[in-house]
């Protein structure tokens, strides 16, 4: 299955939702299309959403995070004809994250972060509040919605880079987003929306 990522997707001012559609490789053939778009609350956090479809498989994640780049939320909800419904819901306490398996057994199941874990991912905010250097990175526990698992995302800023779109250069922003010992390259625009996310044998194009 394709792993959503948890990226850093920019805003400008204001409280607008922002989208970026992208077409999606797997193994150099196109596969199916994914939506993400992003949107600036008024208390100062935000929220993220990807839709996925490739084939019959659809995906949509969504997730919110407090203003300073904590998790509050997740919901994940996978619908593929031939298996049942996978809907999980995350939310955040104190202590780390309370599953609850929607479509299964509904005892929430509490998952623990180490105390001096840090779940701060101020790279969740950069560009749209916070503006990063060439080589500034973040260091963050991120909850994984696959594998129920904290793991340590690490993100870094890597600066300008072009990307073809609809057979066109399109100057953009590199990151470099790692999580599960697993590398990915992000090219986002102007306006933070991805042009490019290369994780390997699955790659997600803008085709607009």
């Amino acid at each position: 299955m394709v792993r959503p990522l948890c990226l850093a997707l920019l805003l400008g001012p204001g409280l607008a939702a922002a989208q970026a559609r992208l077409v999606v490789e797997v193994g150099g053939k196109r596969a199916g299309y994914a939506t993400i778009s992003q949107k600036r609350m008024p208390d100062g956090s935000k929220t993220v959403e990807l839709r996925l479809q490739i084939g019959k498989m659809r995906l949509t994640t969504q997730s919110t995070f407090a203003s300073d780049g904590s998790p509050t939320r997740k919901f994940h909800e996978v619908l593929e004809p031939e298996l049942d419904k996978k809907r999980v819901l995350v939310e955040f306490d104190a202590a780390g994250a309370i599953v609850t398996d929607l479509g299964g057994d509904r005892s929430p199941r509490k998952v623990p972060l180490v105390s001096t874990g840090n779940r701060k991912n101020l790279a969740e905010f950069w560009f749209l509040r916070d503006q990063p250097k060439r080589g500034d990175r973040v260091e963050a526990f991120v909850f994984d919605l696959n594998t129920w698992t904290w793991d340590l995302s690490v993100t870094e800023f890597l600066g300008p880079a072009t990307v073809e779109v609809a057979g066109k250069p399109r100057k953009g922003f590199e990151l470099r987003v790692e999580q599960g010992g697993k590398a990915s390259r992000v090219v986002v625009d102007e306006a933070g929306l991805p042009l490019l996310i290369d994780q390997g044998r699955v790659v997600m194009k803008r085709f607009a």
